[in-house]
């Protein structure tokens, strides 16, 4: 069974300020977060890039993502946040605040979906 838990899941659209930085689903009994990549940053970087203050409390509740990329019809799951190489960055091109970079393993599964 899977169920909305975030902060922000009765909204439909947020602007920046009212996104949450709490997961946004529970599946049996592990807690995940939801991002989405509409440009091709992440197959191009090898990254994801969270905020400064969303990925400690994301660690801190041992929360894993669920990583979606629309354009390339395909779906990830890290489970743990702990077993990727994490990058401290001072300030973020688009956001200009200091975020957190999730190095992709390459163990990383992506699958395709119809």
């Amino acid at each position: 069974k899977i169920k909305l838990i975030g902060g922000d899941r009765d909204r439909r659209f947020l602007t920046g300020s009212h996104v949450a930085a709490t997961p946004d689903l529970k599946a049996d009994g592990r807690k995940y977060d939801i991002k989405c990549d509409w440009t091709g940053y992440w197959h191009e970087k090898g990254i994801v890039d969270l905020r400064d203050g969303e990925y400690p409390l994301l660690l801190k509740q041992n929360a894993g993502l669920v990583l979606i990329l629309p354009f390339q019809k395909q779906i990830g799951i890290l489970d743990s946040l702990t077993e990727v190489k994490v990058i401290k960055g001072k300030m973020h091109p688009i956001w200009h605040k200091p975020y957190h970079a999730l190095e992709l393993s390459e163990n990383l599964c992506w699958e395709d979906w119809k």
